[in-house]
């Protein structure tokens, strides 16, 4: 029988420690199996082949070896040489069991969210659209394995909008923080907030204020020292209607919220 080499990398378990049967995908744990070997049809041979391949060569994404395994053991296509999922992926692929459910569960949660992909969302936080991403790490995945279908989406959208006005990069530890609020009872708030979530209501709180740009108390500074430094002390006087001014390194105006952006000093996102 081929045994598959061992894969170090991605099929590699990422956890230090086991992980207990409850932290698995909700999926079932042990695969019915088949009560004796049987021939598998020329199709089922070619969609097992194909799938194999991925296993074995396509590597490069949890998602795609996830779901060729997932595929593996919903359609049986190991019986014709093992009774079961597991003694299939552990002989075939030296993968062990629970590694092998962890990828299951880590493509299933992003096929789920994809599901929910509509280009972009309207994030609660900034209140303007985001762009919508799905889980590009396992790690991040694997997070969610546990939740129902609609808290997936509900955690994985918070996220996403955190990440956004935190100007941040998606990270487990963010996941995980987000996880823990959506399981706090909601009749008991947290007192504590931690302080991420506290800087992310305080900039909505800042951008709602700031929403209208027309006005007059919200001003940018310019200094003539920036002027100076960029060659632009006469074109700023010229600008300004004023080719009188004499801007030196202690020079400073002021423009509006509105000007500002007409003259490319803030961005129009």
């Amino acid at each position: 029988m081929k045994k598959g080499k061992s894969f170090d990398n991605l099929l590699t378990d990422l956890h230090s420690e086991p992980l207990p049967d409850a932290a698995l995908p909700a999926l079932s744990l042990q695969s019915e199996g088949v009560s004796e070997l049987s021939s598998i049809s020329a199709a089922e041979a070619h969609q097992l082949a194909q799938y194999e391949r991925i296993i074995e060569e396509g590597l490069t994404t949890f998602l795609s070896v996830g779901n060729a395994l997932m595929a593996i053991r919903q359609e049986k296509l190991y019986r014709a040489t093992h009774r079961t999922f597991e003694a299939y992926c552990r002989e075939r692929f030296g993968l062990k069991r629970q590694r092998a459910y962890e990828l299951i569960g880590a493509a299933e949660v992003v096929n789920s969210l994809a599901e929910s992909d509509s280009g972009t969302i309207m994030s609660e936080i900034s209140d303007k659209s985001v762009h919508y991403v799905l889980p590009e790490r396992e790690s991040h995945a694997s997070v969610l394995a546990d939740l129902s279908p609609a808290e997936r989406r509900t955690v994985w959208q918070q996220v996403i909008e955190k990440a956004d006005v935190l100007e941040k990069p998606i990270t487990a530890s963010l996941i995980k923080e987000t996880k823990k609020q959506l399981a706090r009872p909601s009749a008991v708030p947290s007192r504590k907030k931690s302080k991420e979530v506290q800087k992310t209501e305080m900039i909505r709180r800042i951008r709602k204020a700031a929403a209208d740009q027309d006005a007059p108390d919200v001003r940018v500074e310019i200094q003539g020292s920036w002027l100076l430094r960029h060659g632009l002390a006469e074109i700023w006087s010229t600008l300004r209607g004023r080719p009188d001014w004499v801007i030196t390194e202690t020079f400073t105006d002021s423009v509006t919220w509105l000007e500002a952006r007409q003259l490319g000093l803030l961005s129009s996102k």
